[in-house]
């Protein structure tokens, strides 16, 4: 799969759009040659979720991190799945925070907690409004 690195440290991982669904239903568990820790840290979830750290905190409640704030892979992975985050929405969207916002209330689509917004219904309304 092709990807590119950014920054002046790794820093970004870009992956065309048409290979996240791949990226998505990865099993990290299951991938042959993966290197992965059992557990997820603190800082990789929160770039999986596209978490800015102040959310940190909710994160490690909802996921039930312990208090090394490790965080279980399905747990992180199911949180990616059920949940897509403002973040995520406006580099989708390529809108400002409030038209974003708009937009989900326009099609009553609410945040269903302070990591974000239902996956299925979000993607549907941004669908709807053509992007």
């Amino acid at each position: 799969m092709p990807f590119r690195l950014t920054g002046t440290s790794i820093t970004r991982l870009f992956v065309r759009k048409q290979d996240v669904d791949t990226i998505r239903f990865l099993d990290p568990q299951n991938v042959e040659c993966s290197r992965l820790p059992p557990h997820c840290s603190q800082r990789d979830a929160l770039e999986i979720l596209n978490l800015h750290f102040k959310y940190a905190s909710p994160l490690k409640e909802l996921a039930r991190a312990d208090d090394q704030w490790e965080l279980r892979w399905d747990v992180v992975l199911g949180l990616a799945s059920s949940r897509i985050t403002m973040a995520e929405m406006i580099a989708w969207t390529g809108m400002r925070h409030a038209y974003v916002e708009r937009l989900m209330d326009d099609h009553c689509c609410y945040q269903i907690d302070r990591l974000g917004w239902n996956r299925q219904s979000a993607t549907e309304a941004l669908r709807r409004s053509g992007f």
